[in-house]
């Protein structure tokens, strides 16, 4: 009670009668409220959705988009080392769409004559293999005599028996124990 509050009188407070309960307005139908739907928006994004799924269907599961081994073409390098990576690649088959390019590179240049290899796949179900083969620079002879060509970056790649001619030679390993 605040002070300067006048004091209430007994007759004040019997005179107070509680109103009766409010009543609970009556609401209209259910979801009258709420927006009304848009039924041909609707139909429209659900069609646009099945279409792009249909799509999907059709470059997933079309025979048009198979790739075989009479579509997959080797280019650049010797005919060996094209012969060798199509051997270490195996048969590459499938949808051109689901085709690994990069598991296909990475697999590729595992072969030590490999400097680069680009795969390119062309619609409808072609695949261009790109190889670009490393280019003796160098032999290089280990500390166990072991002889080696080395491309331009000195990364040996192939094992020979004698250093081939016309090319500079490199001596390279541990240190002679005398120094």
């Amino acid at each position: 009670m605040r002070k300067d509050a006048p004091a209430e009188t007994p007759a004040a407070v019997a005179s107070f009668v509680p109103a009766p309960p409010a009543r609970r307005r009556r609401r209209g139908k259910p979801g009258r409220n709420r927006r009304p739907v848009n039924w041909p928006r609707r139909l429209l994004g659900l069609s646009a959705l099945l279409l792009l799924a249909e799509a999907a269907a059709a470059l997933r599961f079309s025979p048009r988009f198979e790739v075989g081994a009479e579509t997959v073409t080797f280019s650049g390098g010797r005919a060996e080392l094209r012969a060798d990576l199509s051997r270490h690649l195996g048969p590459i088959e499938g949808n051109l769409f689901l085709l690994p390019a990069d598991a296909l590179r990475r697999a590729a240049r595992g072969l030590p004559s490999v400097a680069d290899v680009q795969v390119r796949r062309t619609l409808p179900n072609r695949v261009d293999v790109l190889v670009r083969e490393r280019v003796a620079w160098a032999n290089l002879q280990t500390d166990t005599g072991a002889w080696f060509l080395a491309d331009r970056f000195l990364v040996p790649y192939r094992r020979i028996d004698a250093p081939a001619p016309g090319l500079p030679s490199i001596r390279y390993g541990l240190w002679p124990a005398s120094m």
